[in-house]
């Protein structure tokens, strides 16, 4: 018989015994069929039965689990973010049939579901957005004729809520809003990018609704750099459409409300644009039987101010590099004289023919000084001695806002060019941006939330008329530092605070 090696003979391997994770990690001896005494007297025998090695036990992750972790929901981290606020309480206390809830509702069931969430944190937005004050006459608010095209829009939808999430999240402090928001924000942004690529013709109202919801998150961010830019793209956009698509309904209720905004821009920018064109400026009223508010006619002069700046830095670039004889520096001396005194001729004639008489009333000064928080205002007098203004009073909100918007137009076409011009002195530019202070405190506890935004321009031109440090340049920054503390939005801080000082001259390098 013929005897096999013992290296040839099968041997039936035995499957390997693993030990307990806790004991492993300790380099204890210890496996199923030989616990350690450790194990044996704290019982654990059964409670482990390790058939797979350490690491496939840790990557061993069920596929459902697994899929749950990566794609978190919007709506759970909203549930999340709104358990500890009060707003979750007070929508519990509306949800129940007697309009209260009761003691014993313990905080996890009184959590109401995500559409109810997502409806009351829209309502808070609206509330905050589209408040009805007195003297306002302002137009019906756009942001509620946005909000109701979100049924039939998904685009519409996502940028609404991320405008509320973020926005409201933002105002309480609230990082589950805000984490929650960004997810609707990325995804409307996808949706809108999507939409563009598709889009043959011109921009749809769809699209044009999206991109003042973004605008209205950007308001609310810290960043005058993703605002500015925003605004641009915005403005970008609008050239995909013309003017005939804005004479009526939600169309010419966006352009009205953002072209403002535009005209900002574009002063900033000191650029030439086509809200300057004969057809922006006349198509989008051609089926009023009214003629325009007083803001708008100020708007029409207002668009040509890109124009004679970005004429004047071109004129300045040829002087500072020794480009212009003095004949032709004459010339363009000339040039520049003649655009300034036409805008100054313009504006004259909208403020005596317009805002002097306007319906509702003028300027008046308050009675009495004010007692409250609100930053107390000085100026020099006459006789240079530093004296308590006076705050101005207004009929309404749109006179106040227009006339500040009106001295602003004054300061930027006045501003100090190494060319001699025909311009204001320096101490009637100062007398002009005392104006504005002394109008900031009616407009901000007249005007809704969503036209505190259009103190930001006014205020920016005043700011860099006055000396720093001074007692007018502390006052502009304690109302910014007020301006945070009442409307829960930075972006006055960070152009005009402490830290920051911002030349509006040095904003159109940012393009």
């Amino acid at each position: 018989m013929t005897s096999v090696p013992y290296s040839r003979l099968k041997v039936t391997e035995q499957p390997p015994v693993h030990s307990y994770l806790a004991c492993d990690e300790r380099k204890l001896k210890c496996d199923r069929l030989k616990p350690c005494a450790s194990c044996r007297s704290q019982g654990v025998l059964s409670q482990r039965t390790c058939t797979c090695t350490i690491k496939d036990d840790i990557t061993s992750e069920p596929n459902d689990t697994r899929e749950q972790l990566t794609t978190k929901s919007p709506k759970l981290k909203i549930e999340r973010g709104l358990a500890n606020t009060k707003a979750t309480r007070c929508i519990a206390c509306l949800s129940s049939p007697s309009g209260h809830a009761e003691r014993n509702i313990s905080l996890s069931s009184s959590i109401p579901t995500t559409s109810i969430v997502l409806e009351n944190v829209l309502q808070r937005l609206l509330d905050a957005y589209c408040s009805k004050t007195e003297n306002t006459q302002i137009q019906p608010a756009v942001l509620e004729q946005v909000a109701s095209l979100r049924h039939s829009s998904p685009l519409i939808c996502e940028a609404l809520w991320a405008a509320s999430l973020l926005i409201i999240g933002r105002s309480d402090s609230n990082p589950g809003l805000v984490s929650a928001g960004f997810l609707y924000y990325n995804k409307a942004i996808r949706l809108l990018g999507r939409l563009l690529s598709q889009l043959s013709g011109q921009l749809s109202l769809e699209a044009l609704g999206a991109t003042y919801l973004f605008g209205v998150i950007e308001m609310s961010t810290s960043s005058h750099t993703a605002l500015l830019k925003h605004a641009g793209w915005a403005l970008h956009l609008l050239q995909r459409r013309s003017p005939q698509l804005h004479q009526t309904g939600l169309g010419k209720s966006l352009f009205l409300d953002v072209r403002i905004y535009w005209v900002t821009f574009a002063i900033l920018r000191r650029r030439r644009t086509l809200l300057a064109t004969e057809e922006w400026l006349a198509i989008p009223w051609v089926n009023d039987k009214r003629p325009k508010d007083i803001l708008q006619q100020l708007l029409d002069i207002a668009s040509g101010v890109p124009s004679f700046l970005a004429e004047l830095d071109y004129i300045m670039s040829m002087v500072n590099e020794n480009c212009l004889s003095p004949l032709e520096m004459r010339t363009q001396q000339g040039k520049l004289n003649a655009r300034a005194d036409k805008t100054f001729r313009q504006l004259d004639a909208w403020k005596e023919s317009v805002a002097s008489a306007y319906p509702p009333g003028s300027i008046s000064k308050s009675p009495a000084p004010y007692k409250d928080d609100f930053p107390i205002f000085q100026c020099y007098n006459p006789k240079t001695e530093v004296e308590f203004a006076t705050h101005y009073e207004y009929p309404n909100v749109i006179l106040a806002h227009t006339m500040c918007y009106y001295w602003a137009l004054l300061l930027v076409i006045s501003e100090p060019t190494p060319i001699p011009l025909h311009s204001l002195k320096p101490c009637e530019r100062y007398t002009i941006a005392c104006n504005i202070c002394r109008s900031i405190r009616y407009f901000i506890y007249a005007a809704p939330k969503n036209l505190i935004y259009r103190l930001l321009f006014p205020l920016l031109i005043a700011h860099s008329v006055f000396v720093p440090g001074s007692v007018e340049m502390e006052f502009l920054r304690d109302v910014s530092n007020y301006i945070e503390r009442h409307f829960r939005t930075a972006i006055f801080t960070s152009m005009m605070g402490s830290l920051s000082d911002v030349d509006y001259r040095e904003l159109s390098k940012l393009f």
